[in-house]
């Protein structure tokens, strides 16, 4: 059978991995922002007896110039284009800015290898009655044009056909500016007598990049040959009344002109009359900011209020099927079997936790998805840019940090995007203070039993503690490296778009999938070590090793009764859902008697667990447990002190030692070095504003006492941080990248 591989390439935000899922039936994830896809995605299809594989590249607008201070994301696609052998570059452009898109298209077509275009969103371009004459395109280019719909799943069939089309002509050279004429062919020259294995089209093509400036063009070459190409090169360019980058840009905007004559195609503002009018409500210099934190206070509170409803219900279910029914039946066919009772009520536990917590990360996903492919979180980013260049802070870093809130590892991945390595790695440092699901669903719990009637209020003000404490940090980073720049915010606005309902709930149940089998296994295995260790002289360990956490974190006001949330806090290093699920098999398996009484037949089992199910259906849940079983709630709101101390615990979580995920992700993109760094600052800055917290929270209760604290503790953090920022310049370059 016959093997084609295809490199799907395009801007960001022409659905480039929406058409890779049609292609190859896949399952990637879209979004209507830069830098959904950060690294290759690979698949692959069958058409016409042809074996194709598919491979996604990130989005970019340009076979950019690739330099030190390019971003990741860029120089992946550039090393696809220059080391990897690929039969079809299917290059995808949005129909409504086609001109613009078309820059890309030259660049490909001056590689030597077939090129097939795909004129995507032609769903809305029929909506608005235009007309694009793709077969007049096509003759132009001198390649196939395939008009598509990538999200409605139109014109894939065709585009399958021809991309395992066996007669696709390879494009001529385009012409050389007459300035670059003579240079340009010496040092084509050059290049065969280095190497003669490439194509006549592959050495023009690798000798603009070269005249460009592209520094991974040399990789090509051998060592040897590097030296003398770069040589007639600077003769070349030494010779120019301009720069060979800014001469070849203007041949390619002519050729677009002329490609331009032979479509038929309505103005932008025509494509798009509502864009400007939204704009401006909502990018208004005064009330733009306003406005988006409170669509995300919107989000919290339905995620608190809407997510409770269904928890209350849910909470008794899983209770009754996970927890009751098997620990009845194994006390009915096992009596003496009290050992295998706690680990079944203990794994129970932990599937019930986690299918409570679900119904907050579905609603707190779905409406960050709607926002997402709405179009409206990358102008989120312009708007925070106004507020980080003050602090001279790059813009586009928040579109990562928006990731966060669902995950912070993707989100740590997706700095790729970012063009300076120093503002990826302030970057990298910040995601891990932005609320991802997991602490969402410890917000929620802790904050129904603590803050009943303000919770969605609470958890938006963790949300804001934990966006500044990421300013702080890229401060903090900035004063170590002293003057140094961000490169600025250069984005092109996505259309604005009413989200595709399939598409949303797809992203939606495939991001609550993932949440779930992480939460389940993580969860489940940390609750059923916990039960072994509450049985005989295990639970001494459990506890001592508890009180001694408590010990050490008196000044947030943990008492030693509070054990069990201490505890809570070592398991959430696994993941931070898992301290709802420590808070709950510690309180129940803490004491044995939680176990039901013996159930003397399965049909009294069967009967106890749908009497349950049945009244949690009728009346809608006894309470809003936010997560918390029964016994977690009575006992951690009879040991906690005060609301202040649970605040305190919860500005703790947010800020602590990120999941063991995070902290991975943080060595792979930089290194150990960093990743110890930003250990020990969250950790000094999770006690310090926990202690503050809980301090100023109960100052009228003991004043000298709480104002020594805070003084103590100011000092301290100011220590702690001229320490690391001693750190960061003792760090070597080549770490920071």
């Amino acid at each position: 059978m016959t093997h084609r591989v295809v490199g799907l390439i395009g801007n960001p935000n022409v659905g480039k991995t929406a058409l890779f899922n049609a292609l190859t039936r896949s399952n990637a994830q879209v979004g209507n922002w830069p830098g959904v896809t950060v690294a290759r995605s690979v698949g692959a299809f069958k058409a016409h007896a042809v074996d194709v594989s598919v491979v996604d590249l990130p989005g970019c607008y340009a076979c950019c110039s690739y330099t030190e201070e390019g971003a990741l994301d860029e120089e992946e696609v550039m090393r696809f284009v220059l080391n990897e052998t690929v039969d079809v570059f299917v290059n995808v452009v949005d129909g409504r800015y086609l001109q613009r898109h078309l820059y890309l298209t030259c660049q490909l077509l001056e590689m030597g290898l077939p090129v097939v275009v795909a004129l995507n969103m032609s769903d809305l371009l029929d909506a608005k009655q235009v007309t694009i004459d793709h077969r007049a395109l096509s003759a132009a280019l001198g390649c196939p044009v395939v008009r598509i719909s990538a999200k409605y799943d139109r014109g894939i069939r065709r585009l399958k056909q021809v991309i395992a089309d066996h007669d696709l002509m390879i494009p001529p050279v385009p012409p050389v500016p007459d300035v670059l004429s003579i240079g340009h062919k010496s040092l084509v020259q050059a290049m065969r007598q280095c190497d003669s294995a490439h194509s006549e089209a592959r050495l023009h093509w690798l000798a603009r990049r070269w005249l460009e400036g592209d520094t991974l063009t040399a990789s090509v070459f051998d060592q040897s040959c590097r030296s003398k190409l770069q040589v007639i090169a600077d003769q070349v360019t030494s010779q120019l009344s301009e720069s060979a980058d800014f001469l070849l840009a203007d041949q390619r905007y002519s050729r677009i002109q002329t490609f331009m004559q032979t479509v038929n195609l309505k103005h932008q503002k025509d494509l798009n009359p509502w864009s400007v009018k939204l704009d401006a409500v909502l990018l208004h210099r005064f009330f733009g900011l306003p406005i988006f934190f409170a669509l995300m206070y919107g989000v919290f509170f339905l995620a608190v209020q809407g997510g409770g409803l269904v928890q209350a219900v849910v909470a008794q279910i899983a209770d009754a099927v996970c927890v009751v029914l098997p620990t009845q039946l194994v006390l009915l066919f096992f009596p003496k079997a009290h050992a295998a009772a706690v680990l079944v009520h203990g794994a129970g536990v932990g599937i019930s936790t986690m299918v409570t917590l679900l119904p907050v990360v579905m609603l707190t996903t779905l409406c960050l998805v709607l926002l997402e492919e709405s179009g409206y979180m990358t102008r989120a980013a312009f708007l925070v840019d106004r507020l980080m260049n003050v602090l001279k802070l790059p813009g586009r870093a928040f579109i990562a940090m928006i990731l966060g809130f669902g995950c912070n590892v993707p989100a740590i991945s997706a700095t790729r995007t970012l063009a300076s390595a120093k503002d990826r790695i302030m970057t990298v440092m910040m995601v891990p203070f932005m609320s991802c699901t997991a602490r969402l669903t410890v917000y929620t719990a802790l904050a129904s039993l603590f803050f009943p009637k303000i919770g969605a209020l609470v958890i938006f003000g963790l949300y804001v503690l934990g966006f500044l404490i990421g300013l702080l940090t890229a401060w903090v980073l900035r004063l170590a490296w002293g003057s140094a720049q961000s490169v600025p915010m250069v984005m092109e606005f996505p259309a604005y778009q009413l989200p595709f309902f399939s598409g949303v709930l797809e992203q939606v149940k495939r991001r609550s999938a993932q949440f779930a089998a992480r939460a389940t296994r993580v969860i489940v295995c940390v609750s059923v070590a916990l039960s072994v260790l509450s049985l005989g002289a295990g639970q001494a360990v459990l506890v001592s090793i508890g009180q001694g956490i408590s010990w050490l974190l008196a000044p947030i006001g943990m008492t030693a009764a509070q054990w069990p949330a201490a505890i809570a806090l070592l398991t959430g290093l696994l993941a931070k859902e898992v301290v709802v699920g420590t808070l709950n098999t510690l309180y129940a398996q803490g004491n044995l008697s939680a176990l039901p009484e013996m159930i003397h037949s399965v049909q009294a089992a069967l009967i106890l667990a749908g009497h349950t199910i049945g009244s949690a259906l009728r009346h809608g849940g006894l309470v809003d447990d936010g997560g918390l079983n029964i016994l977690a709630r009575h006992d951690l709101k009879l040991h906690m002190q005060s609301s202040a101390s649970a605040l305190a615990y919860l500005s703790f979580i947010l800020l602590y030692l990120p999941c063991v995920s995070t902290i991975a992700a943080v060595q792979k993109e930089l290194s150990w070095q960093w990743a110890w760094w930003g250990l020990l600052w969250s950790t000094a800055l999770a006690y310090g504003i926990a202690v503050l917290v809980y301090q100023v929270g109960t100052l009228a209760h003991h004043p000298m006492m709480s104002l020594v604290a805070v003084s103590v503790t100011t000092v301290a953090l100011v220590w702690i941080t001229w320490v690391l920022i001693r750190w960061v310049r003792r760090i070597e370059p080549g770490e920071q990248v």
